[in-house]
């Protein structure tokens, strides 16, 4: 909705108005469609700028710089500006070492695994987990700690990101000779509960999009930050009474805090036996269209009952912002595919 300027009924605006004052915590503001009156939820622009950063930060480029906390060389990077450093020998460890022409310092550029004791047992936990082996076999294959599966699968992880981003930096902007062809969906996962007395499920989703040629995937877009501490998003949002603004005006509006999970636990109670019901009836389609037009706001999907929870470490994202933001790093990767030509824009427009 980038360049709407409506304010009210009185908008200058030619194509959109704003409906409903969203002053308080539980109204909505949206905006209305003057050609065919629909409404469409407002979002707020940080919430998805907060959510497209978060996504495409695996393509940011990570370069070695000099190790001097005083130096001004601190924040130049070897890879972008190379003329800064000067090549320096190699380290003990037969790994290239580089010295900083302004304070000459000296730094080593180490291998990933470095640090590994046993960097031969990567590549079978890897062949392992794409093999969807259970985790304890794994650790009977490969005979390794439970620890250091799991830092394993964390390098792994880290290693497939760096791989696939190294990839897609280069095909961003660049021309594509043919049309290309694509196909999102959204995957739903359920994380296990962890304590006996609470054995409600945390409910995740997961969004990607596929070329249909070579079913290369771009990106499985889950709405969950881990690095987010929840509980000092839900103090801040206390303090300064982020709860009494509407949804789109929140500091946090894309993640997800304790009282709107509970109310919207509430309001989803009486819902689920509708759609239990039509799960089974003839008329399922109409009923979870039903179902659609009665939210709150159209475009959040998630819904939430008494057997789920927020998790217990992390953030929740509104599914919906993730969306927003996958949608708009398809667009930056996207952005030299060719455009269908203008003599079959106009068939389509008669076909519409």
């Amino acid at each position: 909705m980038q360049g709407v300027r409506a304010r009210g009924s009185n908008s200058q605006d030619p194509n959109y108005i704003i409906s409903g004052s969203g002053k308080s915590k539980s109204s909505i503001a949206t905006f209305k469609c003057k050609a065919c009156s629909e409404f469409i939820p407002i979002k707020s622009n940080r919430g998805i700028s907060l959510e497209l950063k978060r996504l495409s930060n695996y393509l940011k480029v990570v370069e070695h710089t000099c190790t001097n906390s005083r130096c001004e060389n601190r924040h130049v990077g070897l890879e972008s500006t190379p003329d800064t450093y000067q090549k320096f020998g190699k380290s003990r460890h037969g790994t290239p070492r580089y010295r900083c022409k302004l304070c000459k310092k000296t730094f080593s550029i180490g291998k990933s695994t470095r640090k590994h004791k046993a960097p031969h047992k990567n590549a079978i936990i890897f062949g392992l987990l794409i093999n969807k082996m259970p985790l304890k076999r794994i650790m009977e294959v490969a005979d390794v700690s439970a620890t250091t599966l799991y830092g394993k699968i964390d390098f792994i992880h880290r290693q497939c990101l760096a791989f696939i981003a190294n990839r897609e930096r280069k095909m961003m902007g660049t021309a594509f000779t043919e049309n290309l062809y694509l196909s999102t969906d959204r995957q739903i996962y359920y994380l296990n509960w962890t304590k006996r007395r609470d054995k409600r499920t945390s409910s995740f989703e997961a969004v990607g999009t596929a070329d249909n040629k070579s079913s290369y995937v771009f990106g499985m877009h889950l709405n969950f930050e881990p690095r987010l501490n929840a509980s000092r998003i839900e103090d801040w949002a206390q303090r300064c009474n982020d709860y009494d603004r509407p949804m789109a005006m929140r500091r946090h509006a894309h993640i997800w805090l304790r009282s709107d999970f509970v109310q919207n636990v509430k309001n989803s109670s009486g819902k689920a036996s509708l759609l239990e019901r039509a799960r089974h009836d003839e008329d399922i389609v109409e009923k979870r269209y039903e179902h659609t037009s009665e939210r709150t706001d159209v475009e959040s999907a998630a819904f939430m009952d008494s057997d789920v929870k927020l998790p217990v470490k992390g953030v929740q994202i509104h599914n919906e912002y993730t969306l927003y933001a996958h949608f708009q790093l398809m667009a930056k990767m996207f952005s030299g595919v060719n455009k269908p030509q203008s003599s079959q824009l106009s068939l389509n427009k008669k076909a519409i």
